[in-house]
């Protein structure tokens, strides 16, 4: 079966900006964008992208921080990204709660990437932020009533 949604880290962006470029035409780029990430590693990944034939890319705002505080997210960032880049933005939200992600797609994020356990009492490597299931589902909640 063939992909149709690739995701690129923020690690690959600033490391291996190669990777991008890599891209099978016609994708949609999930493409993860964390605050070391220069604007001009942010612009080359994006021009690389659409010489390549992307076909749809959302740039996702992040902090690597586990868990991130909403203050680190600078979520005024994704009006900023849409402007400047003309794609879709999105939040790849490491925070605890939903006030964030909430926040974000208030502020016109179109998709926000959360970690979530469907085991509240399974222990893994990012169980200590994850939402867990009723709260994920309230965050949905939430999302939906604010979405533009």
């Amino acid at each position: 079966m063939k992909a149709l949604i690739q995701r690129v880290s923020s690690g690959s962006v600033i490391v291996e900006n190669k990777t991008v470029g890599s891209i099978q035409k016609g994708l949609v780029v999930l493409l993860g964008v964390t605050h070391s990430a220069s604007e001009k590693d942010i612009d080359l990944a994006i021009y690389t992208l659409k010489k390549n034939g992307a076909k749809k890319i959302v740039l996702l705002l992040c902090v690597s921080n586990y868990p991130a505080t909403t203050k680190e997210l600078n979520l005024r960032k994704i009006n900023y990204f849409k402007r400047k880049y003309k794609v879709l933005v999105g939040l790849s939200d490491h925070t605890i709660g939903s006030v964030a992600a909430t926040t974000s797609v208030s502020l016109g994020a179109c998709l926000v990437e959360k970690h979530f356990n469907l085991q509240d009492n399974k222990k893994t490597v990012d169980s200590f932020f994850s939402c867990k299931e009723k709260d994920f589902k309230l965050m949905v909640k939430k999302i939906r009533e604010v979405e533009l």
